[in-house]
């Protein structure tokens, strides 16, 4: 439904004329039939505002009222991926302890009872004799130390069998692998996202979980051609399923076995990784704690301030421990070395989005959550002045913008959010005071949906200008020299 379209209906639904409404907005006749045509839009946002309120329009229809505005001014994909989005970040901070006790609602008692599989080939007819079929699967799986890994072709994603796999194999070192399919086509790239949701707990969480992705259209899967096109796979079973979790086919028979794997390995050598992870040790090691590029940029609940860290104060605060030189060195290649005011830094970062509070935890307890607390040591009043005085100088000369969201935005505390503009990857690492985990994404319409999120904000102006950042870091600096904070 477009803006003149719901605004039409709800004249139509609450008996208004145009005549009538008019008066009641206190604007002319014409323009407001124009409204309701689509001939005309108004001008802004507070102008929309004023019209639901003057028409007395509820709070769930002022939100949609507003969001088709916002759909007709700024489009229907970066308002989309604006809610997507912020759905990611809502679940990125509702994951920031993960717990595998909490992870799902399915217990073995639940649907491992009244259910056998000890036959060469079984049917299954319900979702609960297939959940049951796949936890007694991963049970027999968990300890079994052949080497071989578990096969999952998940289309596109189950979160109630995802929700059993870190439970289960948490503190195991089973290989899981696992092909999903994605949408290519843009309007419908959030089952993408929703993906990525479902997926963020057990990749963090499982010591080897490997995801790959392969484009389709999601919606050929329940056609007659894709009758089971799910499939849990190891070396002496198999279980098919298929879109909606009702038919199911459980079988130990080898041969079948073999040609279910050998289609699977074909289809992964098709296919792209989709989250991989890594450690800090190792990303140290390899000397990519960024991927250099000319333009980054990040989402966290603090700023990224490593670019204002040179060598001088990176060696007063890393911590000595084996790949303290690689850091260091690492750090000052992609950024620069910082030890004076003069320094141009390189283009390495272009947009930081955070928020007050983040900026304010920083200064006031002298840790950032971008490194894990045993790698550095806090930073003393000395150091938080000159960093200070660093995101001012990139602040005013447009070498770095750090954008302040106004609203409460769920950003998280400990997970923060790169993405690379030149390779259209993402990046997410989750930070705790002993780890560093991260996870690389590199798939189009997922970056799309980042970089849209980011337009959104901009353009409905739901961060503070670059006069009032600079403003709010030199009242922050004020708090800091004076020992206000």
């Amino acid at each position: 439904m477009s803006f003149s379209e719901y605004l039409s209906k709800y004249l139509a639904d609450n008996n208004l004329t145009v005549a009538q409404a008019s008066k009641k907005i206190g604007i002319d006749r014409s323009i407001l039939f124009r409204y309701t045509t689509g001939n005309r839009k108004p001008l802004n946002t507070e102008t929309v505002e004023d019209i639901a309120e003057r028409l007395c329009m509820s709070a769930k229809e002022k939100k949609e009222f507003i969001e088709e505005f916002d759909k007709q001014t700024l489009g229907d994909e970066v308002v989309s991926s604006f809610h997507y989005v912020n759905r990611l970040m809502e679940t990125l901070s509702n994951a920031d302890t993960f717990n595998s006790q909490n992870l799902s609602s399915i217990t073995a008692d639940m649907y491992m009872n009244n259910y056998s599989f000890t036959q060469k080939s079984s049917y299954l007819t319900s979702p609960q004799a297939i959940i049951a079929c796949a936890m007694h699967i991963f049970e027999n799986e968990k300890n079994n130390n052949t080497g071989d890994s578990v096969k999952l072709l998940m289309q596109p994603t189950y979160s109630k069998i995802e929700g059993i796999l870190t439970p289960i194999f948490s503190g195991s070192d089973k290989i899981i692998e696992q092909i999903i399919c994605l949408e290519k086509a843009m309007e419908k790239c959030y089952t993408n996202l929703y993906a990525i949701e479902e997926l963020i707990t057990p990749v963090f969480c499982l010591k080897n979980f490997n995801v790959y992705y392969h484009y389709d259209i999601v919606q050929s899967h329940i056609s007659t051609a894709s009758l089971l096109p799910n499939l849990i796979l190891t070396n002496s079973c198999a279980l098919l399923f298929d879109f909606e979790m009702r038919n199911g086919f459980f079988t130990q028979d080898k041969e079948f076995i073999k040609l279910l794997d050998k289609h699977f390995v074909e289809l992964k050598n098709n296919c792209s990784p989709f989250l991989e992870k890594g450690s800090y040790t190792h990303v140290v090691q390899e000397s990519n704690m960024v991927i250099p590029s000319s333009r980054i940029g990040t989402i966290f609940n603090q700023p990224c301030i490593v670019p204002c860290l040179g060598s001088e104060i990176l060696n007063k605060l890393v911590v000595d421990f084996p790949l303290k030189s690689t850091l260091v060195n690492t750090l000052i290649g992609i950024h620069g070395d910082w030890n004076g005011m003069e320094h141009i830094p390189p283009m390495s970062y272009a947009t930081c989005c955070c928020n007050k509070k983040g900026i304010l935890d920083i200064f006031r307890t002298g840790r950032i959550g971008e490194f894990p607390d045993k790698y550095y040591l806090p930073f003393t009043k000395d150091i938080c002045i000159i960093i200070l005085k660093r995101m001012i100088y990139l602040q005013e000369h447009n070498l770095h913008n750090y954008i302040i969201l106004k609203n409460s935005f769920n950003l998280s505390d400990t997970i923060q959010i790169y993405w690379i503009p030149e390779k259209h990857a993402i990046t997410l690492r989750y930070t705790s005071t002993d780890n560093l985990l991260q996870i690389n994404i590199v798939e189009t319409s997922i970056f799309n949906s980042i970089k849209n999120y980011i337009d959104y904000i901009e353009k409905k102006g739901l961060c503070y200008t670059q006069e009032e950042t600079i403003e709010f870091l030199k009242k922050v600096l004020d708090m800091v020299i004076n020992d206000e904070l």
